[in-house]
């Protein structure tokens, strides 16, 4: 069965299919006025509908605008997606058969959308694109409305990352810290039991943004006692920390404590469960 979708092009429809069968299987370009294409394992084919002539004749009240609020809409999130598509890849899951791109839109949709309503108020009606409007004025748009309502717009939704809201400005700052944790050649997970340390056993954290806050891992005296945020600099020793690794041994004063958990400035990217106290400590690492 097709599906509708809009063009960017005022008055332009496509029309798209999923096509199945080997005959398909290594079809590409056109075949008449049906073009096909392979997106992530799957064959398209969708067929380009000649425009529609314009409804407003030359001459009649400017009233009637070029292109549409949802025109308008679909251009400026992806405008918007285009200039933060560093952060957005960071910051959002993929979709099934697509990008951390398409996720954003599709979940930030209906906040976007609000925001640059004032946008499209004012749009010159001889608008033809979203040229008309300016990087600066988009940023503005998302900040103005995100500062107003701070849960309508996700800036984090990122499968093992807290989900974050935009409250205003989109900075980079607010990326998420991810990364590997091994403990003694052990790969830690969120979710697994608190580890027990011991003095020279190896350390390490790979990932991403590590150097965005001090990192303090929250030791504990006890496999089920409070952790207290502890340095870098007092639970290692030989540390190095780059922005993508993390690296030393565990320090004699970390001896016999309990890891449980990591965090890197706020925000915690390794959290580790406590041992029931009836459990006894016996068979702890």
């Amino acid at each position: 069965m097709g599906r509708r979708c809009r063009s960017s092009i005022p008055g332009t429809l496509i029309i798209m299919s999923i096509v199945s069968g080997y005959q398909n299987s290594r079809w590409k370009n056109s075949i008449g006025n049906v073009t096909y294409r392979s997106v992530a394992g799957r064959n398209i084919a969708s067929e380009k509908v000649a425009p529609r002539p314009l409804t407003r004749a030359p001459g009649a009240a400017a009233s009637v605008k070029l292109m549409s609020q949802r025109q308008m809409v679909f251009g400026l999130i992806n405008r918007f997606a285009k200039n933060h598509e560093s952060d957005i890849n960071q910051s959002f899951n993929k979709t099934k058969y697509g990008t951390a791109r398409n996720y954003f839109f599709k979940v930030n949709y209906a906040g976007m959308a609000a925001a640059f309503e004032p946008l499209y108020a004012r749009l010159d009606a001889n608008a033809s694109d979203t040229m008309a409007i300016t990087d600066t004025e988009i940023e503005e748009a998302v900040s103005d409305y995100a500062t107003e309502n701070p849960t309508a717009i996700y800036r984090v939704r990122k499968t093992g990352s807290a989900v974050v809201y935009l409250t205003g400005e989109w900075t980079t700052d607010e990326n998420p810290v991810s990364g590997t944790v091994s403990v003694a050649g052990t790969t830690l997970h969120n979710g697994d039991k608190a580890k027990r340390l011991a003095t020279g056993d190896t350390f390490s954290i790979n990932g991403q943004n590590l150097t965005d806050g001090e990192i303090t891992l929250g030791l504990a005296d006890s496999s089920n006692g409070s952790p207290v945020d502890t340095p870098i600099s007092e639970a290692l020793t030989e540390s190095s920390v780059s922005e993508f690794a993390v690296g030393g041994k565990i320090a004699a004063a970390a001896n016999g404590k309990y890891l449980m958990n990591i965090k890197v400035g706020a925000m915690t990217m390794l959290t580790l469960k406590q041992y029931e106290p009836s459990g006894g400590e016996g068979t702890l690492d």
